[in-house]
């Protein structure tokens, strides 16, 4: 499955609304307030202190959703989620410039356990949704941030997977936000429960009030890779979206039209795919995940490109043992009509002698075809070259040394 994309980072945390102001008092508001302005001015060390004056136990939940705000979307170092580090910055520097550079490291440190405190203010506030939603989002903060690495071990789609029963509790108590219901979807995403998956990307599509690409992205791999209950039209519509709202030339619309094209691709419209493999190309050249659906897509479509992608695939992965060894399968799925042109080309590699690993990668891609056509002999001859090769280097590969006996057995 393509990889799952990931929002923007501080994009849609914690937003203190009206949903969570209802009922304070004036020195409530007045004190948010203050905040705000000195936050305006980039003094975000000095709009926490003040915070964490007025409310120094946190017992306030929305003065506490506010320094969550502030952490989160404004540390120039983060440690496990839990300690942040913050300062007031020049008006010529941005948080982004300065996070995790030298530059930072005179700032000052602040410990906010965000979660054992948004438990405990929930037990006085059960039906607050914005502390359900700060206690989601810290579990999605840590998975994007930490990954597997986070301080219980658990994995990232772990975290995701425990954020979400705090989204869906803010989502029943009124909480409309698109970027939480997006987080929600994300989550059933990673357990590949697609259905899950595309009824609350379309809650965040609908509730947006632009067209979020990353919504639409998502929607169409969550179409494209149900191979139950799939869709490969609305796996297109939906990528065709985001690769118009994605930035021109940007990673993301790259992502997107490789989505857009392995629709294609599975729906057999080969020419289409082509299209949109050669435009993700030139965003990225010589990703070998794209090239070798592209040379399926032109093998299987009979285009004429077919020699000048094999020949790029090999100049650029002559080394690599699982794009070579994919090759021989590639045209013997496609066309294996047109396997004399790989013939000549691995030929060709293996007199430029361009290197042992090369030779090695190339003897073994050539014997592979050769028995795949029922030439025992000649495949018995390049095979044992390869494995000579093979055997000669420092640390032997012992998956590929397997392989290549268990081709042997087959080559008498």
């Amino acid at each position: 499955m393509s990889k799952i994309k990931v929002f923007a980072l501080f994009a849609g945390l914690l937003v203190v609304s009206s949903m969570a102001c209802c009922g304070n008092s004036k020195k409530d508001n007045k004190t948010i307030a203050q905040a705000e302005e000195l936050i305006s001015q980039k003094k975000y060390l000095s709009a926490y202190q003040l915070l964490d004056k007025y409310d120094p136990k946190n017992e306030n939940s929305v003065i506490f959703l506010k320094k969550v705000d502030i952490v989160q979307n404004y540390f120039l170092f983060n440690i496990m989620n839990q300690i942040f580090c913050l300062d007031d910055i020049p008006a010529n520097k941005t948080v982004e410039e300065l996070r995790g550079q030298d530059e930072a490291s005179g700032c000052s440190t602040v410990m906010l356990y965000i979660d054992t405190i948004a438990e405990r203010l929930l037990l006085k506030e059960p039906d607050n949704a914005l502390l359900h939603k700060c206690l989601g989002d810290f579990y999605v903060s840590a998975a994007r941030r930490f990954g597997d690495g986070w301080l219980d071990q658990s994995s990232e789609s772990e975290l995701m997977s425990r954020a979400r029963p705090y989204f869906l509790k803010a989502e029943q108590l009124g909480c409309k936000d698109d970027g939480m219901l997006g987080d929600i979807a994300e989550s059933y995403l990673y357990e590949m429960n697609y259905a899950d998956a595309r009824t609350y990307f379309a809650k965040a599509i609908a509730q947006s009030h632009d067209t979020i690409a990353n919504y639409h992205y998502n929607m169409a791999v969550a179409y494209y890779s149900d191979k139950e209950n799939g869709d490969l039209t609305k796996a297109k519509q939906h990528a065709s979206i985001a690769v118009r709202h994605y930035s021109q030339g940007s990673d993301y619309q790259y992502d997107a039209l490789y989505v857009l094209g392995m629709s294609y691709l599975q729906g057999n419209e080969y020419a289409q795919a082509i299209q949109c493999f050669e435009r993700a190309d030139k965003i990225d050249a010589g990703r070998y995940y794209l090239l070798i659906n592209m040379l399926g897509a032109q093998l299987k479509s009979n285009s004429s490109k077919y020699e000048a992608t094999t020949e790029r695939m090999i100049n650029l992965f002559s080394e690599s043992t699982y794009v070579m060894s994919a090759l021989p399968d590639i045209y013997m799925v496609n066309d294996s009509a047109k396997c004399g042109t790989l013939e000549t080309l691995l030929k060709r590699q293996i007199a430029k002698n361009a290197g042992q690993m090369s030779t090695a990668c190339c003897e073994m891609s050539l014997g592979a075809l050769l028995l795949d056509t029922d030439r025992k002999a000649e495949a018995r001859q390049h095979l044992l070259k390869a494995k000579e090769l093979f055997a000669a280097q420092s640390e032997a590969d012992e998956e590929i040394m397997s392989y290549i006996n268990e081709m042997l057995k087959h080559a008498k």
